[in-house]
This record gives C-alpha cells, sequence and structure tokens, in this order.
C-alpha cells in the first residue's frame, strides 16, 4: 500500500507538470518581459531605474550599458545591455517549468500554507529562499544582493561584468514574481489551463500594442504605497519586500475587502479580494461574490462578425451604493447563458439555477481586468526594484580640499579620504555594516601631463580597501570622514585616467540586513600644482629682460628717467628674486579660505630660485578646487635696497578632466590643456612674476610665448 501510494503522489505531481506545460509560456514570459522592460525606460513612483545607473553606478549609457563580457553574445536575439538583463529576468524565472510552483500566494492563508495547493511555498517565501548550497534557487532577492556586492567590489573585470548581468537578470526574476501577484490565477490557487488571463494578456500585447501600453503607463491606477515597507515584518520573509505582496490587512476570513481599496495593501490581496480565476468563480473564496454584484446589459461587438453588436449581460461590481467590498466600476464576469435565459423567462428560479451558472471570463471581463491589474503589476514590481537600490551615499570633498595628494610621483597615491552622508529616503538609517572604497580608473599609454595625446587602456582597472579607521555606519545628517589605506600596490597611479571613486556599504539599511548602499564620484584625474619662478625676468619697456641687470638698474637710476644717480635701482625695483619657504593649503570650495603657514600646511617647498620650475605635488579632487599659497620673497643681489613682503594668494583653480565622456550617442575624449612656457608644459598653476616696468599693474605689456 505504501508503494501504490507513493507511486499515485508522483502520477499526481507529473499530471500537474504536465498540466503547466500545456500552457502557452513563451506568451506569457514575453509579456513579463515587456513589463520589465517598461520599468526599466520609465520613471515610476519618482524611481529612474535609468538615471539611477548613471548618477549611482557610473553606467553613462544607462539602461544601454552593454556589460562587456558578453559582448559577442545575445539574450534573446537582443543585446546584451542592462536594459535586456532586466527583461530577461522576467522570463527566465519561468523556467524551468518547476518554478512556476511557487509563484502562487493565497492571502487568505498563513504564509506557510499560502503556495500553490499548500504544497510548494509561496511565492513570498521563495523570493526570499536563500540557501547557496541549494541546485534550484539561486535567483531569490539574497542571491542578487550577493551578486550586487561582488560585482561592485571584485577587481577583476570579467568577474564584474558576470555579476552585474547576473545581478540584473535576479532583480528581474524577483520583478515577476510581484507581477504574478497581480494575477487571480496566482492568488487564487488555480491552474493555467487553455483560455486564461495571462494567455490573454500576452495576445492583447502582441496584437493590440497601443491598449497595452496604456494599461503600462496609467499612473493613475500604479496603487503602490511605500509605507507598507514599515509593516512589522513576518519571520517567515523578514525582507520587507514581502510586504509588496501581502500586508496581512486583508483578513483571512475575508471580512473586509473594502481594506483593498481604502488602505495600502500587498498586490495579492488586492488581486485575490476583487477578481475571480478560472475555477474561482462565486467560490472558493469569500469574495468577490453574489451580493458584490448586479447584472448590466452591454452591448459589445458580435464575437463572430466584427462589424455588428449584441447584447450581452455582464455581472458588474456594484458602485451604488459605494463599495464595502473592495474596488467597483468593472465586468466581474459574463451571465452564463443558462442563467440569462431564466432571467429573461424564469426570473423566479433565478437563485435556484445560480448553483448551477458557469459565469464566463471572456475577453471583455480580462480586458476590464487588465485595465485594473497591469497598472498595478508596474507599481508594484517597480517599488521592488526602486527598493532594490535605494541605498544612496553623498561623496563629497573632507575638510582638507582634496581626497588625495602625493609629493612622490612613483608611489602614486597612498591614501584616499572623503565625507560620505546617508541620502537614503524615508529616513532610512545606515549602520552596522562593512564599507568598501572602490577605485576604477584606466591606464594612460603615455605622459599624460603634456599636449601630447596619449591614447589610454582600454580595460578599466580597480582597487578594493576596507575603511581603515574603524567606521560602521553611515549617518543621514553630518557626513563622516571616511579614509582608505592604498599603500604598496594599491596605490593609484600618477598616469590614471578616467578616474572614479565608489563607496560601498553592506549591512544595516532600514529595517533591512545585509542591504547594499552605493555612493560614486567622478572626480578629478591626478592634477599637478605648478609653480614657476619667473621673477629672473622683468617686463621692461613692453620687452623680456634679464632682472638685476646692470643695464637696467642704471636705467632707472638715471635721472632722465627719474633716478638719482646713487647706483643702485630705488625707485623701482628691478632685481631678480628667489622664492623661500612656500606653502600650500588647500580648503573645500564655498567655504572660507584656509591660509598656509609653517604649522598648518599640506605642503612645504624650502625654496625656489628664479628661472626654475617646481611641480612638487599632485592632487585628486573635484573639478573646481581652491588652494592658498604662501611665499617669501628674498633678494638675489646685495645691493637691492628693497623690503619685500610674503606673498599670500587664494587660487581657485580647474582640475584635469582626462576621461571619455558620454555624449548622448558617442564617447568623446576630453583632454587637459597644457600651456609651453620657457621649456616647459604647464598646467595652469602660478607663475610669479615682478611688477612690469614702468606701469605695475600692465601684466600682460610683453607676450608670455615671447619668453626664453
Amino acid at each position: 500500500m505504501r508503494i501504490i501510494k507513493y507511486l499515485s503522489n508522483i502520477f499526481i505531481v507529473s499530471i500537474i507538470i504536465f498540466i503547466f506545460s500545456l500552457n502557452s509560456y513563451a506568451l506569457e514570459k514575453k509579456s513579463h518581459t515587456a513589463i520589465n522592460e517598461y520599468i526599466a525606460e520609465n520613471t515610476i513612483n519618482s524611481f529612474s531605474f535609468d538615471q539611477y545607473l548613471r548618477d549611482q553606478l557610473g553606467f553613462k549609457e544607462g539602461i544601454d550599458t552593454i556589460i562587456k563580457q558578453f559582448e559577442a553574445q545575445k539574450i534573446d536575439n537582443k543585446p546584451p545591455t542592462i536594459f535586456n538583463w532586466l527583461g530577461y529576468g522576467g522570463k527566465k524565472e519561468d523556467i524551468p517549468v518547476s518554478r512556476s510552483f511557487r509563484h502562487y500566494h493565497n492571502p487568505l492563508e498563513t504564509w506557510d500554507k499560502a503556495g500553490y495547493k499548500g504544497m510548494w511555498e509561496s511565492s513570498i517565501i521563495w523570493a526570499q529562499t536563500y540557501n547557496p548550497h541549494t541546485y534550484y534557487q539561486h535567483y531569490s532577492w539574497q542571491d542578487a544582493r550577493d551578486y550586487f556586492h561582488w560585482a561592485l567590489t571584485s577587481e577583476d573585470q570579467t568577474e564584474r561584468d558576470y555579476y552585474f548581468a547576473k545581478m540584473f537578470r535576479t532583480i528581474g526574476q524577483v520583478m515577476h514574481l510581484v507581477e504574478d501577484s497581480s494575477v487571480p490565477l496566482h492568488t487564487r490557487n488555480d491552474t493555467h489551463v487553455f483560455f486564461h488571463y495571462e494567455y490573454w494578456v500576452e495576445k492583447t500585447r502582441q496584437n493590440e500594442s497601443g491598449t497595452f501600453y496604456l494599461w503600462l503607463s496609467d499612473v493613475t491606477r500604479y496603487g503602490y504605497d511605500k509605507s507598507i515597507l514599515g509593516i512589522t515584518p513576518n519571520p517567515l520573509a523578514p525582507i520587507p519586500i514581502a510586504r509588496i505582496v501581502d500586508t496581512d490587512k486583508y483578513h483571512q476570513n475575508g471580512d473586509n475587502p473594502e481594506v483593498t481599496l481604502y488602505e495600502p495593501v500587498g498586490i495579492a490581496e488586492y488581486s485575490n479580494a476583487n477578481f475571480f480565476s478560472t475555477d474561482t468563480r462565486f467560490e472558493n473564496f469569500p469574495h468577490p461574490n453574489w451580493d458584490n454584484v448586479q447584472a448590466v446589459d452591454f452591448e459589445i461587438k458580435h464575437p463572430l462578425d466584427q462589424s455588428h453588436t449584441v447584447v450581452r449581460p455582464y455581472y458588474w461590481k456594484n458602485i451604488d451604493p459605494p463599495a464595502r467590498d473592495g474596488d467597483t466600476g468593472y465586468r466581474l464576469a459574463a451571465v452564463g447563458l443558462l442563467l440569462d435565459y431564466a432571467k429573461r423567462h424564469f426570473p423566479g428560479y433565478i437563485n435556484l439555477l445560480r448553483d448551477w451558472e458557469r459565469p464566463a471570463l471572456d475577453a471583455n471581463v480580462y480586458s476590464d481586468y487588465a485595465e485594473r491589474l497591469i497598472p498595478r503589476a508596474v507599481g508594484y514590481s517597480a517599488s521592488l526594484l526602486a527598493y532594490f537600490f535605494r541605498g544612496t551615499i553623498e561623496i563629497s570633498i573632507p575638510d582638507d580640499g582634496f581626497y588625495g595628494i602625493t609629493d612622490d610621483p612613483a608611489a602614486g597615491f597612498t591614501s584616499i579620504k572623503f565625507k560620505a552622508k546617508n541620502t537614503t529616503e524615508d529616513n532610512e538609517e545606515m549602520t552596522n555594516g562593512t564599507i568598501e572604497l572602490v577605485v576604477k580608473y584606466r591606464l594612460s599609454q603615455g605622459n599624460p601631463f603634456t599636449n601630447a595625446y596619449s591614447n589610454t587602456s582600454e580595460e578599466f582597472y580597480y582597487i578594493v580597501a576596507p575603511e581603515q579607521s574603524g567606521v560602521s555606519s553611515i549617518p543621514r545628517n553630518d557626513p563622516v570622514e571616511l579614509s582608505f589605506d592604498l599603500s604598496g600596490d594599491n596605490a593609484i597611479p600618477l598616469w590614471a585616467t578616467d578616474l572614479y571613486l565608489y563607496v560601498v556599504f553592506k549591512g544595516k539599511l532600514g529595517n533591512e540586513d545585509n542591504a547594499i548602499a552605493v555612493g560614486f564620484k567622478d572626480i578629478s584625474e591626478p592634477t599637478p600644482i605648478d609653480l614657476y619662478n619667473n621673477m629672473d625676468k622683468i617686463c621692461f619697456n613692453g620687452v623680456w629682460e634679464t632682472a638685476g641687470s646692470s643695464a637696467l638698474i642704471a636705467y632707472v637710476d638715471n635721472p632722465a628717467h627719474g633716478g638719482n644717480d646713487n647706483g643702485v635701482a630705488n625707485e623701482y625695483d628691478v632685481y631678480a628674486h628667489n622664492l623661500k619657504d612656500v606653502y600650500y593649503r588647500f580648503y573645500p570650495p564655498g567655504q572660507e579660505p584656509q591660509y598656509p603657514s609653517p604649522t598648518e600646511h599640506h605642503h612645504y617647498l624650502p625654496g625656489l630660485e628664479g628661472g626654475a620650475f617646481n611641480r612638487s605635488i599632485y592632487v585628486l579632487t573635484d573639478y573646481e578646487f581652491n588652494y592658498t599659497f604662501l611665499t617669501s620673497v628674498e633678494t638675489t643681489d646685495a645691493n637691492d635696497p628693497w623690503d619685500h613682503l610674503d606673498q599670500l594668494y587664494i587660487i581657485e583653480e580647474q582640475a584635469i578632466k582626462n576621461q571619455y565622456e558620454w555624449t548622448g550617442s558617442d564617447y568623446e575624449r576630453c583632454t587637459p590643456g597644457f600651456y609651453p612656457f620657457r621649456g616647459v608644459e604647464i598646467y595652469r598653476g602660478i607663475i610669479m612674476i615682478n611688477w612690469p616696468y614702468p606701469d605695475p599693474n600692465d601684466y600682460y605689456a610683453c607676450p608670455y610665448e615671447n619668453l626664453e
């Protein structure tokens, strides 16, 4: 008997699998793909997936970014873009067919029994089934989190591409589960056999794309309220996304269907309480029921001759009086032929005949259903996508005014500092996590500090480093300073181009453990701080002359030129000068200047002779940065009678941008401009000059290109 019973169970399961396989899954999969793709390319509930990819992940082409590792491959005969990976996930959740058994959730059951026929996990639990050692589920929410973290923190481009693709596909599969919860079949324990709602929706998508698009874009019916994410978690599926499907507000005895209309609820609750599936018309579930409807005649197109119309009665979801039984104002089912005949000829037998009636779910009914359910599928699954990527971090310049500084070109940049602020919406705190820096860059194939164009490496390089000062939380109000040690092989090379910073947090975000939050910043490429002491020259009567020469001293000392003929140039300072004790101090734009001193400075240079060039430091900053500069000026001639004041300057500067920029249709290379000056190529910086003679304010009386 035990053997017979065991074989019977196998036979039953086999029949179920066969029934499922009868369906046109390819048609339904394409509907899921279309919904995911619509979400990917539109702003829904204030979230733009495309903009997020550009702003937070640095994918400059947004949803059209091709995952390079798969560049030579196709996804369903389409390029392997992020857009197509998300759509592909919508399809793949139904493959193999056994996954479909776990796409059900009956909100009137406890979650451990809410799956299909009580035999399989509820879709809510399935979405959060995380066991890396199983062979059948590697596409859960937690798996997507793992793939996201690995994609962000791998130093290998191939590995990053692999996990990004897998992450986008996986989140597309989890979106599929939410979309299925908009389908009454999936929330009322029914099967997909022959003509059914999902089949009809896909046929409409194929044949009436305009109608399908109107459903997708009907923002008035998206219906999602993110407050449901704050509801106390159910330990069977503790991640808050479970509440997108079921809030537990619709009571298990079904006595409060009005809650699905007047309060924020899960999409499965709305679907279950307000619509029929093929085998649950006025049976098996408390709502909709006979008290919710009235028969109303509709003029419809003749099924066999579209040029003519016929009148057909439908059960209309009541709108008068105002609904106490859920949503209203649509055709719930077509009146069965037997009951329609009785209504017209034997009205006294209507109640008796109801037990034998089979109200039909025809194309007109499904059209009314889809008009309400497809927008909700969009609104709710889009919000799941937004919730996955909600964790955002703002990176800003630290109080020092730079992210990194080096005076050793061979060593590169061996540390990075910046401020980080939690910018996640809805006041979710970011606590108890790990924080990592990811540096992304290309490498110049030639000296980038000249006007000669240099190619860059095609591939990107990556550096990953943990936060070194023990910070584990990123606050919402006052940003926290994070520091990272990049010494040794982790240093950012001086010839880095296309340089970007990411900060990756993994920890508790609001009510979700092991969440991921990301910050992204396009910072400057290594920028030299150049200084040229041109005070060995002087612009004299429109010509560059050697400062301190006997001819110049004699000229200004000549009484004919206002001199006193005492042998020194005390009438005008035409002497050469050296610089001594040069101090630099950086500070963030928009703040009060921070002046350097012997005790407060970021870089010190003992001195610089006239005619000498110095490029002793390089910085990584924002594209606009500020610094102050202090130096003493000393004479080179013992007869120089002039007192020389210290020179203090406030410099507002533009940093180097040396990278490919996306124009919207192609990439253009941005390269810095260096200008030749006395045999060297200078990037902006400071040129110290003597006052021109005779007008000390006419700094351009002598062309600088005439200098040698």
